[in-house]
């Protein structure tokens, strides 16, 4: 990931000069802006980002005629779509055997009882393709795209289908508007009529100078640690931080010294 500051913003940040220990720097500033992004659960910089709700209002603020979506990633520049699922593909089955599809990470995974096979959806490129890659490996297995979707219209999100001997399942994504590309060729597959999906863009161009702070604090501080090798010590103080150590110091004691200012930064899904 791109770190939340620069190597020479750090450098200036916490008085420092450049030297040999540059490289180890840098990959401790890496390590801190995620550790910083997992404690206030959410990326910082500025993406575009989706978000599932369930279509029986679970995640919405109250159901009735309006309805209001929190965005998990803030500041929100744009929404982007937001739209109702649609079918995307009929998986039939015809022989005698159950299969299971699982979306996750990017990848399809396929298996019956004696075979299983892995899809990369991101070199397969297109829903057609991901198709007749199936129906070459699986003979029982007949997959219709729907002729109302094209590729670069439908974003599919991580599922599990079983599907019975002589069944036939929808799987569906979400259908964006024309004109919008954000959402091609990437897939993801779901229950028809389970979600909504919300597409923004969110987060920061540049990060806030007390994030960058805290992001050179954390580091200055874990490496200050780790270099006076205090694996033994059961207390130290660090600038106005006190920490308690048991055998060891990890990535959550340092952050978790800097709660109160990361704060304003934490996301809490509600």
């Amino acid at each position: 990931m791109q770190p939340l500051i620069t190597l020479q913003e750090y450098r200036t940040l916490t008085n420092t000069t450049s030297g040999s220990d540059d490289s180890l720097i840098s990959s401790l500033l890496s390590a801190a802006s995620l550790q910083i992004e997992a404690f206030c659960n959410r990326p910082f910089w500025k993406d575009t980002y989706i978000q599932w709700i369930m279509s029986d209002c679970s995640g919405w603020e109250f159901c009735g005629n309006k309805k209001r979506i929190y965005p998990e990633n803030n500041p929100v520049i744009a929404i982007l779509y937001h739209g109702v699922a649609q079918t995307a593909l009929t998986v039939s089955n015809s022989g005698t055997d159950s299969y299971t599809f699982n979306i996750n990470d990017g990848n399809l995974f396929v298996t019956n009882k004696l075979n299983y096979t892995s899809y990369d959806l991101n070199a397969i490129n297109t829903l057609a393709n991901l198709a007749t890659a199936v129906e070459d490996d699986y003979s029982d297995l007949n997959i219709t795209v729907n002729a109302n979707v094209t590729d670069d219209t439908i974003l599919i999100k991580p599922h599990t289908y079983t599907i019975m001997a002589n069944e036939s399942v929808d799987m569906v994504g979400s259908e964006q508007s024309s004109g919008n590309s954000y959402i091609q060729n990437q897939y993801t597959i779901i229950g028809a009529g389970t979600f909504d999906v919300l597409a923004y863009l969110a987060g920061y161009d540049v990060i806030p100078e007390d994030l960058k702070r805290i992001t050179a604090n954390i580091t200055r501080d874990y490496n200050t640690v780790q270099t006076q090798n205090k694996q033994s010590l059961k207390s130290e103080s660090i600038t106005n931080y006190s920490y308690t150590l048991s055998d060891n110091i990890n990535w959550y004691d340092i952050v978790n010294a800097y709660q109160m200012e990361l704060s304003p930064y934490k996301n809490v899904i509600i």
